[in-house]
């Protein structure tokens, strides 16, 4: 008995296990679980503590993200995973019930908090087929290249010399 299929869900976790190809009989995906943290206040002490985790069977059927994923998530990054969520009761050999929560994925991103990521044209596997690969001159005529070497000021509409950003970071 499914319940809560088709709604949306971001979890934030740690891979608990690699990425590895499953054959299905409507084709191949990827799978992993992920392991998203969970704490609850102790009013005894005062403060947050680490509980059980919660853990979610990740399933990546779109094949360039499936590809992606297999290339470089590994156990132990943090990731954000957003896509379907549903959950499914069962019972377990010892006759104990559960849930089972799975995430039909349709975004993977790594934390950048938390791991070294490359971004952009031609990063990672995609090297030698973004900008970079082609002559410095298509490169620097690309708008969206030019746009990119403006101060960021401008690309918030903040003219240079003007306000300074300020406020908290995290």
């Amino acid at each position: 008995m499914r319940q809560n299929i088709d709604r949306e869900k971001t979890v934030t976790g740690y891979v608990a296990t690699d990425p590895k190809t499953v054959d299905t009989q409507r084709g191949q995906l990827v799978a992993f679980r992920l392991a998203e943290p969970q704490q609850v206040f102790d009013r005894e002490v005062g403060r947050y503590r680490d509980v059980e985790p919660i853990y979610y069977d990740v399933a990546v059927g779109r094949e360039q993200l499936g590809k992606n994923v297999l290339a470089s998530v590994e156990q132990g990054q943090r990731l954000s995973v957003t896509g379907r969520y549903s959950v499914e009761p069962y019972v377990n050999r010892d006759g104990e019930a559960g849930l089972n929560n799975r995430i039909w994925a349709e975004d993977v991103s790594a934390s950048m908090q938390h791991n070294t990521v490359e971004v952009g044209p031609g990063a990672g596997a995609g090297r030698g087929r973004g900008l970079e690969a082609q002559g410095p001159e298509s490169v620097v005529a690309d708008p969206a290249w030019q746009a990119s070497q403006r101060p960021v000021e401008q690309h918030f509409g903040v003219e240079q010399g003007g306000p300074a950003m300020s406020g908290p970071s995290r």
